[in-house]
């Protein structure tokens, strides 16, 4: 239907030509060109109506269909016993579905209708003014003739037989416009003839519009009746249903029967045909488990085995291979099927595999050897009961024998989760111990629905979850992925080429990890990293955010309430005029639109940094990036402050009312907040960096960090202090680093008297210059070096100062450094060290 409908409407636009004649240099040309012009047009709209009628005849056939269709769901429809939920919604899947595509692809008939009228008034003011050229044509077909009354009025020149030419036309005019009446003719009523048609058309179509209509209506109203029984009506709980057993199983009894029982007419849904598609399936299950077998017996190379699958893993491979080709192998024999019911089977069947094939294929990349099959054997509960419940829904199974057989296999299944769950949740990762108990909180849940009389509210927990899972495990294997690939393959060509030739393949991976993760976290290799951390802080949390509406919106396909759940998604909850508008999906996008910005924010702020780094041959620490970082985060989050709020639909007029309410009622009250804010401008551009080594009020430490109102900087002990960005103005603070990265330092050294000073200086000078570097990063500027002066004369000992500058963050472990060295240098020159010494002098006194 959508394929004919297009080429109709393609073959339709295609067929109004733009031929036209312009000014020639007479009648007579144009005549001709105009003729010319028409004939091929005729020849092409002659092929083209032919291809209208083929496909208007497909088309015309196609709405006979519809129309029988649409009769054969309608006896469908109005013949179902509402205690069959699930042929119910079934039957209102398929007048919906109808609806909605007979709905998408139709024709433009107006604007058709439309354009075949013009062109046929068109063609007809054509026909009219060939035929008023002279010799004028008459109704009856004949010329008329030049009256009396004009002849008098001609020139003498015209009334002459040999030059009448000049006013009427000659013999080949008469020929071309004889020529141009008949095609435009023959064109005017090919046009009519469709346009005929496409108004014949138009009332089938309208009428089959009105049948489907009607059909879409009445399923709707059904679907809400669906509805109400999954969520409002409950029916009666499991124990009252106990106390009339017998009466209930015999009504289960009869609906099988009734049900299942074969008629005399052959039907695709009754007893041989359902069990014709269970030895359909058991036959494929049984197909699939050969073929994996054979695949890991004979097929699959050893050394691939060897290398990539473990003993514990071949068991679940095997079995992931099974899922796999019995999901392929189905989807293959889908194409040859024809029943409806085999279709609709094969279709859940083929939903289910994949969904388990996801699970088994996340399991096995991500878990240990140790921990795959506690993995399979936690899942296996929750995933059998899954299966039943699809089984439920492909034979369409009776709701009194759901209500009868349905809760006590969900708490069979329950306790067997939670026999699983205590012997094996202990070998699991984190993010499968969180699954499976939400899996066993799933089951509950449904269990509990299920013995209350919320059956149907049960299976659809149970559904939900199941794609869920599936939605999650396949994400999480992304996230772990992702994680591996950081660890073994990003790291390594960081690594190589930051080292250049020290590194090597046999470096220790796990230390290059441990030393280069957090500078990687902080993004000072954005221009290696920025598609992975794209698609590890955007890409994946964005697709475990839409997995969740996903997930409902597909389950809840199960009773066909897909469009059911759009609205509930789209139903704005809050829904203030002018002011706010909240619903479940703009929420979504949202925390979409956050993690999306979220890399945005981080992305540009690493560029800027890398950037700047590259520009000037400073330290990282040395460079003012605070700034810079600020106003990007500012801008990229307003950004999204400002898209958010239009997506919430808060008017411009609210948004400018709020912030000059905020700004009129917090102005007094944010006094020492804007002074803080002013100062905290001040020191971003320049005068303080993070990284700075101050001194303020008595307290020496290194910035961490600069915002709006203070400044925070860990002092030599560890501890974190955060100035206000005021106190910092009013103590009028000492940066240590304002100009390089050094300070300088002055150790104080003594030596006795009589002591070689230059002696002393030179040795000194020369045991500590292996402390001018370290790890061929300089320690002690090169510009200055050590530098040892005379300061005075002690009371027992000359002093001297080692004076140098040494790199900020080296400084609180440099100076014991320096002492140790000068310590061992002077004692093996044998240069004394003094220190304060008394001399006791005892007198004995005899008495």
């Amino acid at each position: 239907m959508k394929k004919v409908t297009l080429f109709l409407i393609l073959c339709l636009l295609t067929m109004f030509q733009a031929h036209a004649v312009l000014k020639e240099k007479n009648l007579a040309n144009t005549l001709g060109v105009l003729r010319g012009e028409l004939e091929q047009t005729y020849r092409q709209e002659k092929i083209r109506l032919d291809r209208f009628e083929r496909l208007n005849m497909e088309q015309h056939t196609n709405l006979i269909s519809i129309m029988q269709k649409s009769d054969q769901i309608a006896l469908m429809l109005y013949s179902q016993n509402s205690d069959f939920t699930f042929d119910m919604a079934y039957a209102c899947q398929a007048a919906t579905e109808q609806y909605r595509n007979l709905s998408l692809y139709h024709l433009p008939y107006s604007k058709i209708k439309t354009k075949l009228s013009e062109e046929i008034a068109r063609y007809d003011k054509l026909i009219k003014a060939l035929q008023s050229i002279p010799p004028r044509i008459l109704p009856n077909g004949e010329y008329a003739k030049l009256p009396d009354s004009v002849k008098s009025k001609l020139p003498s020149m015209v009334l002459d037989t040999s030059k009448i030419s000049l006013f009427l036309l000659d013999e080949q005019g008469l020929k071309d416009r004889e020529a141009c009446l008949n095609y435009a003719t023959k064109i005017k009523e090919n046009y009519q003839k469709m346009l005929d048609i496409i108004v014949k058309d138009e009332g089938h179509y309208k009428r089959v519009t009105k049948r489907v209509k009607e059909l879409n209506d009445y399923a709707m109203g059904r679907y809400s009746a669906i509805q109400k029984n999954i969520f409002i009506n409950r029916g009666e709980n499991y124990f009252t249903l106990l106390k009339g057993f017998r009466f209930r199983y015999m009504m289960a009894k009869r609906d099988v029967d009734d049900k299942y029982k074969p008629l005399k007419a052959v039907s695709e849904w009754r007893g041989p045909v359902v069990m014709g598609i269970s030895l359909f399936m058991l036959f494929y299950i049984l197909l699939a488990s050969f073929l994996s077998y054979a695949t890991m017996r004979w097929f699959l190379p050893k050394k691939l085995k060897s290398k990539y699958i473990s003993d514990t893993q071949r068991p679940i491979f095997t079995l992931f291979i099974g899922v796999a080709i019995f999901a392929i192998s189905i989807m293959i024999a889908r194409i040859f099927v024809k029943q409806n019911f085999v279709i609709m089977a094969i279709d859940l069947m083929i939903t289910f595999a994949w969904l388990m094939a996801a699970i088994l294929v996340s399991l096995l990349i991500r878990l240990k050897d140790n921990e795959i099959r506690a993995g399979v054997r936690t899942y296996t509960p929750f995933l059998g009961m899954a299966f039943i419940v699809i089984i439920f829904r492909i034979i369409l199974i009776p709701n009194n024998l759901v209500n009868l057989i349905y809760p006590p296999l969900l708490l069979i299944f329950t306790i067997w989760q939670i026999i699983v769950l205590k012997r094996k949740i202990g070998h699991l990762p984190d993010s499968d111990m969180i699954y499976s108990v939400i899996s066993l909180i799933a089951m509950m849940g449904a269990c509990v629905a299920s013995w209350l009389g919320f059956v149907l509210m049960a299976v659809e927990i149970m559904i939900w979850w199941t794609i869920q899972l599936a939605a999650i495990q396949t994400i999480t294997c992304f996230y772990d992925l992702a994680k591996m690939y950081e660890a073994k393959k990003l790291i390594k060509k960081i690594a190589a080429e930051k080292h250049g030739n020290k590194f090597n393949e046999n470096t220790d991976t796990q230390k290059l990890f441990k030393k280069l993760r957090p500078q990687m976290a902080k993004g000072e290799f954005i221009s290696k990293t920025w598609l992975y951390d794209f698609v590890y802080k955007a890409l994946i949390p964005i697709a475990a955010v839409t997995s969740v509406p996903l997930s409902i919106y597909f389950a809840a396909g199960i009773f066909e309430m897909s469009s059911f759940c759009i609205k509930i998604f789209l139903y704005p909850f809050v829904d203030k005029p002018g002011i706010i508008q909240l619903s479940l999906f703009k929420i979504c996008i949202v925390l979409e639109l956050f993690f999306l910005f979220r890399y945005i924010n981080y992305a540009i702020r690493s560029f800027y940094q890398m950037f700047r780094k590259r520009k000037t041959d400073r330290a990282i620490y040395q460079n003012n990036t605070t700034l810079g970082n600020n106003i990007i985060s500012f801008i990229v989050w307003g950004i999204f402050t400002i898209t958010s709020l239009i997506l919430l639909q808060v008017p411009g007029s609210g948004i400018s009312i709020v912030f000059a309410g905020l700004a009129t009622g917090l102005g007094f009250a944010m006094k020492d907040l804007l002074e803080n804010f002013v100062y905290g401008l001040s020191l971003m551009t320049g005068r303080l960096r993070v990284g700075d080594y101050i001194v303020c009020d008595g307290t020496e430490g290194k910035v961490e960090s600069i915002n709006y109102q203070s400044t925070q900087i860990v002092t030599i002990d560890g501890s974190v202090i955060a100035f206000q960005n005021t106190t910092l103005f009013s103590k009028n603070f000492q940066n240590l680093t304002r100009n390089h990265g050094y300070v300088r330092i002055k150790i104080p050294v003594s030596v006795a008297y009589g002591s070689n000073i230059n002696h002393v200086r030179e040795s000194l000078t020369s045991a500590l210059q292996p402390l001018m570097s370290r790890n061929g990063k300089p320690v002690v500027e090169p510009k200055y070096g050590f530098n040892i002066v005379f300061n005075d004369f002690g009371e027992s000992s000359v002093n001297l100062i080692i004076i140098c500058w040494v790199l900020a963050e080296e400084k609180f472990s440099f100076i014991p450094q320096v002492n140790e060295v000068v310590y061992n240098t002077l004692n093996e020159l044998s240069i004394q060290i003094p220190f304060p010494q008394r001399d006791i002098h005892i007198h004995h006194h005899d008495a």
